[in-house]
């Protein structure tokens, strides 16, 4: 099975997304918000349209990992 990627214009709510896992059918990212000190987790079922988590004890998450 190969994977095609396309070019988008999406909106996603993380300047930049360090980490990405996918399983049972959800992506979910992990990375920084709009500030320095701010991280956060983001998922989507399609992954066009994310939608942010608010984390009350937020960390520096650098990557996820999904595991059956």
């Amino acid at each position: 099975m190969s994977i095609t990627w396309n070019s988008s214009a999406t909106t996603v709510p993380l300047n930049q997304i360090y980490g990405l896992a996918y399983g049972n059918n959800l992506y979910v990212a992990v990375g920084q918000k709009n500030t320095i000190d701010s991280s956060g987790v983001m998922y989507s079922a399609n992954g066009t349209s994310w939608t942010l988590v608010n984390v009350s004890n937020p960390c520096y998450w650098r990557g996820i990992t999904y595991a059956n």
